[in-house]
């Protein structure tokens, strides 16, 4: 978080959405770290929690590949299916769902 605030107040560029995210995500993960050492009940939780995800992290690796490969199947399939992607710029989707020529 230090490194994205220094980075934001000493040039005059904006960060991406993503690395915003990142730095948000690593400070609450922080916090669990800060809650851990005050609370032994909460210590014996997220040392649970930690346990269990490196039990299950490679399933969970598998499980990612394979939603990203059906995800590329479906968007693989749906690309040039009339009326599901639009590729034409000049065709304009309307609020209501419309489409119409421009």
């Amino acid at each position: 978080m230090v490194l994205t605030c220094s980075f934001v107040m000493f040039t005059d560029s904006e960060l991406p959405p993503w690395f915003l995210s990142l730095s948000m995500g690593l400070l609450w993960v922080s916090l669990l770290r800060f809650l851990k050492v005050m609370n032994s009940k909460m210590s014996t939780y997220i040392a649970a929690i930690i346990q269990i995800f490196k039990d299950t992290f490679w399933f969970l690796v598998i499980l990612v590949i394979v939603l990203f490969m059906f995800a590329d199947m479906i968007h693989i399939a749906k690309v040039d299916t009339p009326g599901m992607c639009l590729k034409d710029p000049s065709i304009e989707l309307l609020n209501n769902g419309t489409k119409r020529n421009v």
